[in-house]
């Protein structure tokens, strides 16, 4: 009867500390996790073989989810230690380059290549452009399309750590690069990935200094462009985006639209009275998605600074 006790108490405890830790799958646990998990299992049977204080075994299975929960908790603020504890992703394959470098380093053969490779449905290597041996252990493949794909891979021992190249090394694709490896990740600068790309943090810099278009910067734009944003927008979230801007982004927008409709947008905005800020401010953001959007389509040109003018 103490056997059946303790064994149904340990299912629960098991069970509740498993929720404790996190709903990741098993195939998701990192090496610190695995060794975790063998140390609940090791004592739990510790528990239920031994006549000793049942209470006394729980005291180190509180300590290990303790502990595990902690170390998860700062490995995610900081991301030197959560590679301490969970590794790096390793690249296997770049650019239908095969790394026997950085396989050697990592103890990885062929066989264990080739076995991964059918597990996934690739019939064969020179289909990958890029492979990633993720931190689990898993591999994640990224194909070639059908009209890149070259006819065999290309064995390359020049390719060292973290995929980079010591000799020369063309970047066909520097968008479809950026979207397999991020270049930021948690608020942090990858480097190494930004090498990957052929590209450094000045670059970087620009392209985010780029993107950081704010509702304001509207009189940046030509009179043509904001013409087209405002048949764009609607009238009731115009006139309330234009609640908090100073006069020079109003003159802005009323110098573009018919004296009629200027003086009904003047009118809305008076008789709407106070408008809360959080309000404002998602008006706003909807119209600079809209701008961004006509940017993307090539129906507007933003003109920042240190780009070249524009021209007629």
């Amino acid at each position: 009867m103490d056997l059946i006790w303790k064994t149904a108490a340990i299912y629960f405890i098991i069970l509740i500390i498993m929720r404790v830790m996190g709903p990741r799958e098993i195939g998701q646990l990192s090496l610190f996790d695995f060794v975790v998990l063998l140390l609940i299992a090791d004592l739990s049977a510790m528990t239920i073989d031994r006549d000793k204080n049942f209470l006394l075994y729980l005291i180190p299975l509180v300590i290990l989810v303790l502990i595990q929960k902690i170390l998860a908790y700062f490995s995610l603020k900081f991301k030197g230690l959560r590679t301490v504890f969970d590794g790096k992703e390793k690249i296997i394959i770049y650019d239908g380059k095969l790394c026997i470098k950085e396989m050697k380093k990592n103890f990885y053969n062929v066989d264990d290549l080739l076995t991964q490779v059918r597990l996934k449905n690739v019939k064969s290597l020179s289909q990958i452009r890029y492979l990633i041996l993720e931190t689990n252990g898993e591999i994640s493949i990224f194909l070639y399309d059908e009209d890149q794909r070259p006819n065999k891979l290309i064995r390359s021992k020049t390719l060292g750590v973290n995929g980079t190249n010591t000799g020369s090394f063309q970047i066909n694709n520097t968008h479809d690069l950026k979207s397999i490896f991020p270049i930021i990740t948690s608020g942090k600068i990858n480097p190494p990935y930004l090498k990957i790309i052929g590209k450094d943090e000045k670059w970087l810099n620009e392209e985010i200094k780029k993107r950081m278009f704010v509702f304001e910067d509207i009189v940046m734009l030509d009179d043509r462009a904001i013409q087209k944003v405002l048949r764009e927008v609607d009238t009731q979230e115009l006139s309330r985006a234009l609640k908090s801007v100073d006069t020079e982004v109003q003159d802005k927008i009323f110098k573009n639209m018919s004296k009629r409709a200027a003086s009904m947008l003047r009118e809305d905005m008076e008789y709407m009275g106070p408008v809360r800020l959080k309000d404002v401010e998602e008006s706003q953001q909807k119209i600079v998605s809209t701008i961004r959007r006509l940017e993307d389509s090539g129906e507007i040109v933003i003109a920042r600074s240190g780009e070249d003018e524009l021209v007629s």
